[in-house]
């Protein structure tokens, strides 16, 4: 059963989780839009090492295009380009 929460104490307790990462979590993606959710996402998976974010070979999991940020089908990016040369 869900309990209702306090929209006041939702707001105070995401600014206390906010302060406790931009203090004790160097380089962890700060903000709420949804390439940051995937990049905190992707350094979970790689156990906070951001080198490994780019060694990583999971190519079935759904984020693995979006993990540097940005959209990766946008034609004319970099990226775009090497998607295409993959998939062939």
């Amino acid at each position: 059963m869900r309990t209702k929460v306090d929209i006041a104490d939702a707001d105070a307790s995401r600014a206390e989780n906010l302060e406790y990462t931009r203090k004790n979590l160097r380089g962890f993606p700060i903000g709420s839009g949804p390439f940051t959710a995937i990049r905190r996402k992707c350094l979970d998976c790689v156990v906070w090492q951001p080198s490994e974010v780019a060694k990583c070979e999971m190519r079935d999991c759904a984020l693995w295009p979006y993990r540097f940020g940005g959209n990766p089908w946008k034609k004319g990016t970099v990226r775009h380009t090497k998607l295409e040369q993959d998939n062939g």
